[in-house]
């Protein structure tokens, strides 16, 4: 049984949920080989199905359930849901039902009262599903003009029109689902929209959209990217009426096909599938091949295995900021129920931000007193014994590389930079939800980061939830006051080479600001300070050399030449302390990254129309992109100058 203790109930919110779709047949009547259990045995096996990924993530990390709410299996699936959490004892926030509905409830009641038979699973059900979850309920945006849809809406003899929405409501629950479950017979889909359509689509293969309909939101993308294709959990069922299309075929094989055990250790009939775009073959999911196998299948295996990880672990890093929970809303972004996940991950990321630069700084002074006490120790052995200055060396060198064995074990940098990846992401999708830009083909995330930031991804799918939900979320106004203008006046003073930025005076200065907050004038200074500081070295080391050749042919005065040589370690001393830094901080990349976003950022300001059409808004998304971009190469510059990778 999954234990939640109480402290943790209403922090479920603030954590980034796995996704589970259903698909299914309106009149599956028994689960394959069960047929004396009926609906039970399916329901059965739809628990199996949700505790398996339950146990797998831990009891930090929520799931969603996206259901059609269709009569049969999509209804049978909720209540199985909503049985297991009673059993599992868990709390509210931890299993959440999202209905997503292809149109308004009172139009989508006709597929219920057109059925030859109710069943357990009909209109009533419905009825009393949707009032417990009507505040989470989604009515899914299509690709219909205001016409069609109304047309689509009126029509009981199920046109093209009206299957579209059906089509547009499976590829949602596909497109944002980790994992699809399927009650489904194994049969090809007999209509558009239909079950084996829907897992096909989850498995890659184009959906066919008629002339009109087609969502560009819910798009394919191409076979390069490889974002198409997921898992697919297959629970075969046999059907009141048996369909007369082709059963699928899928490939089984013995060294890859292992069939999955439930709690009770009763084999499950449950079958787990990674795919990709492909015709006919479907791919066993958990882990792929020792022998030759697909590229894309191994990439999102990869890909898959490790957002479970990621997930996993950002969400039991929240637990680490219970403490400093702030729940006044700080920044003005789009984002609806999933504010407060990006509020705390932009939190966490503050306070393994300030955990990191205080190891930092500890190793850093450490690191200095070492080198200061062995660059000198000659001299200082003249005013203290040799014994207390091999002692302080001595001591540096332990103390530094037990901050940076420190570092490596608790991670306090790589947290950091994934709790700021993930709020980064939600906060330019939020922005886009609140422009009105719909959710693209093309993810935000650069395709050669994403199997490495998986995590980021999954956050920037949840984000977009907010924009489905939503009618109208165009606020022009906001779009440049909180987005366009607050990231020039955030980036301008971070690549200013001076002290004079307006609005920010010497006053405003602390050690935290020049070191941390102003990158490009610290980078500025250090340079100047470590070229001048070399060159001055050079010159010194210099005249060292000529006055020591000198001093062959004259006397020898030891005093002078002993000077020249404190004076020359000491400039060497200053250039590595400032070279380290200047390893360390990453002045050069993050102020790079941020004259590029705020050239991007003032050219937007520039050519961008207010109010939006939809040119400024295909520019809006372009400039979420490019910013999404220089955060992941900054991320991964940064990953380069971790403390515990030096």
């Amino acid at each position: 049984m999954v234990n939640i203790p109480k402290a943790k109930k209403e922090r479920l919110k603030e954590k980034i949920p796995f996704i589970i779709g259903i698909t299914g047949h309106r009149d599956a009547i028994y689960l394959d080989g069960k047929e004396d259990e009926g609906l039970l045995g399916i329901k059965k096996a739809v628990k199996s199905s949700i505790k398996y990924w339950s146990d797998k993530l831990g009891d930090n990390t929520p799931i969603w359930l996206l259901s059609g709410m269709a009569e049969g299996a999509d209804l049978l699936a909720v209540e199985a849901a909503e049985e297991l959490s009673f059993e599992e004892s868990w709390l509210d926030g931890y299993l959440t039902v999202i209905p997503c509905l292809p149109m308004e409830q009172d139009a989508y009641e006709k597929d219920f009262s057109n059925s030859q038979s109710e069943g357990a699973y009909g209109l009533t059900c419905f009825r009393t599903m949707m009032e417990k979850y009507q505040e989470k309920t989604m009515v899914i945006k299509n690709g219909l003009t205001k016409e069609d849809y109304q047309i689509a809406r009126l029509d009981d003899s199920y046109g093209s029109l009206r299957n579209s929405l059906y089509l547009n409501q499976g590829s949602f629950i596909a497109k944002y689902s980790n994992v699809l479950i399927a009650i489904w017979d194994g049969m090809e889909a007999e209509g558009v929209g239909g079950t084996g359509e829907i897992v096909l689509q989850k498995c890659g293969k184009a959906s066919r959209w008629e002339k009109g309909t087609r969502n560009e939101s819910l798009s394919q993308l191409s076979d390069f990217d490889g974002q198409i294709g997921g898992v697919v959990q297959h629970l075969p069922v046999a059907r009141k009426r048996k369909s007369t299309k082709n059963k699928i075929k899928i490939e089984k094989n013995e060294e890859d096909y292992t069939s999955q055990r439930d709690s009770t250790g009763e084999l499950s009939l449950a079958k787990f599938y990674i795919t990709y775009k492909n015709d006919t073959l479907l791919y066993y999911q958990n882990a792929y091949s020792k022998r030759e196998s697909k590229n894309i299948k191994i990439y999102l295996s990869i890909e898959f295995t490790e957002l479970i990880t990621q997930l996993t672990t950002h969400n039991e890093f929240l637990r680490s900021t219970e403490d400093n929970n702030n729940h006044v809303k700080r920044e003005n972004i789009e984002l609806s129920s999933a504010y407060d996940m990006f509020d705390e991950a932009d939190m966490t990321a503050e306070y393994f931000q300030s955990k990191y630069r205080l190891g930092l700084s500890v190793f850093v002074t450490l690191f200095i007193l070492g080198l200061f006490f062995y660059e000198f120790r000659d001299s200082l052995i003249v005013s203290t014994s040799s014994i207390v200055t091999n002692t302080v060396i001595l001591f540096s060198i332990i103390s530094c590389f037990t901050i940076r064995f420190w570092e490596k074990k608790r991670g306090w940098k790589n947290k950091y930079q994934q709790c700021r990846s993930v709020a980064e992401g939600m906060r330019f999708r939020g922005f886009l939800n609140m422009a009105d830009v719909a959710p693209k083909a093309s993810p935000l995330l650069p395709r050669r980061y994403r199997k490495k930031m998986p995590l980021v991804n999954q956050a920037i799918n949840v984000a977009e939830f907010a924009w489905w939900r939503k009618e109208k979320l165009e606020e022009a106004s906001k779009v440049k006051k909180f987005w366009i203008d607050n990231q020039m006046g955030f980036l301008r003073p971070r690549i200013s080479r001076t002290f004079s930025i307006k609005g920010f005076s010497i006053k405003d200065f602390s050690i935290n600001t020049y070191f941390y907050k102003r990158p490009g004038l610290a980078w500025t200074h250090m340079k100047n300070v470590y070229t001048w500081v070399l060159f001055i070295a050079f010159i010194a080391g210099i005249f060292a050399l000529l006055y020591q050749l000198y001093q062959a042919f004259i006397v020898n005065p030891t005093y002078m030449n002993q000077s020249l040589d404190i004076f020359i370690n000491l400039l060497l001393f200053i250039t590595a302390v400032v070279a380290l830094w200047l390893e360390l901080a990453n002045y050069e990349a993050t102020t790079t990254g941020y004259e590029n976003l705020i050239e991007l950022y003032e050219r937007a300001d520039e050519i961008i129309c207010f109010p939006l059409d939809d040119n400024s808004k295909k520019m809006l998304y372009e400039l979420a992109r490019e910013a999404m971009q220089e955060h992941a190469e900054w991320n991964h510059f940064e990953q380069q100058s971790n403390l515990s990778e030096r």
